[in-house]
């Protein structure tokens, strides 16, 4: 299973933080800044006091306290096999062209996302510090620049986690309603005066 599922998914799928430092992750058993993933899918944890090594589904089982055959059927049945986090075969051409203007669609509600609510609710930084992207390589990808298709889903995938679109569609149907409570008196005095006649 370690070739067809990203860790990275099953780790986001578990709750556990992917903000990478220096190459390695925070270790979801010891806690110590030593886990790595490697690119054959596997992963290793280089605190010699823990020292735990295995594959996506081995971690799944490990974690939850679970076989590895639950393992493997909860994260078949979780993971949306329509987003490539799990691929039994690569896409047709076709397949990539439709995921992806699913990706751009997503996207174009984030931009929308960050600038209604900008700093007050969110920071674009917060973002790229979980994806492990300064903030310009995750603004490239917010604005629809792909560079390597594996940081792509990954953002794409984090986003998907942590952005509720349906929630910004409410606030966006309240109209002004939603910034009345919010503006700042001192605003309100500026504009309040009339520029007098001459």
């Amino acid at each position: 299973m370690n070739e067809t599922v990203s860790f990275e998914d099953v780790l986001i799928l578990a709750g556990c933080d992917i903000m990478a430092k220096s190459g390695n992750i925070k270790c979801p058993f010891c806690q110590k800044m030593s886990f790595k993933i490697y690119p054959d899918q596997r992963a290793k944890c280089h605190n010699k006091s823990c020292n735990w090594y295995g594959d996506s589904a081995q971690f799944y089982s490990d974690y939850k306290e679970i076989s590895r055959l639950e393992a493997i059927r909860e994260l078949s049945s979780k993971l949306d096999l329509k987003k490539s986090i799990i691929q039994t075969k690569e896409q047709t051409y076709n397949e990539a062209k439709k995921s992806l203007s699913e990706d751009y669609k997503f996207l174009s509600w984030c931009r929308i996302y960050f600038a209604f609510y900008g700093d007050k609710v969110v920071n674009q930084k917060v973002y790229a510090d979980k994806c492990g992207l300064s903030k310009s390589e995750f603004s490239r990808i917010i604005n629809g620049i792909m560079g390597s298709a594996t940081t792509w889903r990954k953002v794409l995938n984090i986003l998907r986690q942590e952005i509720n679109i349906d929630r910004l569609k409410r606030d966006i149907k309240k109209g002004s309603q939603y910034f009345i409570d919010d503006i700042p008196p001192e605003y309100i005095k500026k504009y309040r005066i009339k520029n007098k006649k001459k």
